[in-house]
């Protein structure tokens, strides 16, 4: 997903759109943690707040993903025998 104002900048340049996941960051690091002054003025070009939330949906449900594919892996490998998580390993 891609949010903006082309004619205009966004933040980012003349002409490019606010993907996701630059939108879910200027939101966590501009709004929910009140630090970054030009994060919250990107979102300010983004048209809705439900854009700006389904961004940040967008993201987390990336990063759950991530989190449950190499938990497999580490239990694949553990039950394969690859690693042990024994301290004298």
């Amino acid at each position: 997903m891609y949010s903006g104002r082309l004619e205009m900048d966004n933040g980012l340049g003349p002409g490019k759109l606010l993907g996701t996941d630059q939108i879910a960051m200027d939101y966590i690091y501009g709004v929910a943690l009140h630090e970054d002054d030009a994060r919250i003025a990107r979102l300010a070009n983004v048209p809705s707040e439900r854009s700006i939330r389904t961004a940040v949906v967008m993201q987390l449900d990336v990063l759950l993903r991530i989190i449950a594919n190499v938990r497999a892996q580490v239990e694949h490998d553990l039950a394969s025998g690859y690693f042990s998580l024994d301290a004298e390993a």
